[in-house]
């Protein structure tokens, strides 16, 4: 990840200029969300938004030796999700789309929370998620208590160290100096 950083600081970033930053840069999600969002999100988190998938297959070509680590690029110009697609059960157990709580302040980056969550809703336990899934098979799901359940199934719990997430740590930075 340093090295595409070092890249992008280049006085002449050439083909790298596509590269516009990691997505949690892009992102604000109010705190108590965070940790739900960063769960969600996963490594996406961490990968770069490119603008120009051909200008990033130049970049890659040009380099001479491969990255230290795993790098990942997250292209602009794919469509988006259309709001028809998404279907929101009227559940008790719902809380909320995940979407709907992450605000991306750059306006050409507007439906990054729309492509990155879509199909992500956030529900009070496990068992309302259980209940939704019969009816929204494709949805993912997450609770407020941090555990996952994917549309094929699988599902993900355990303790999760939210001050380790990029949004979450971002979150309380803007609450404590907004304090």
């Amino acid at each position: 990840v340093r090295e595409v950083f070092e890249l992008m600081e280049q006085p002449d970033t050439g083909p790298w200029s596509t590269v516009r930053g990691i997505i949690a840069d892009f992102l604000s999600v109010r705190r108590e969300f965070a940790p739900l969002i960063d769960l969600a999100l996963g490594e996406k988190a961490q990968h770069f938004v490119v603008n120009d998938v051909e200008q990033l297959r130049r970049a890659l070509e040009s380099r001479d030796t491969t990255f230290s680590g795993r790098v990942s690029f997250f292209p602009l110009r794919q469509p988006s999700i259309p709001t028809a697609e998404i279907i929101t059960p009227s559940h008790l157990g719902v809380v909320a789309l995940a979407e709907q709580v992450v605000t991306c302040e750059n306006v050409d980056l507007a439906d990054l929370p729309r492509r990155l969550l879509a199909r992500t809703l956030i529900v009070h336990d496990l068992e309302s998620a259980r209940l939704i899934r019969v009816e929204s098979p494709q949805l993912r799901f997450i609770t407020l208590r941090g555990e996952l359940l994917e549309p094929d199934g699988t599902v993900t719990v355990g303790t999760h160290h939210a001050e380790s997430g990029i949004l979450s740590r971002k979150s309380e930075l803007r609450e404590l100096r907004s304090e």
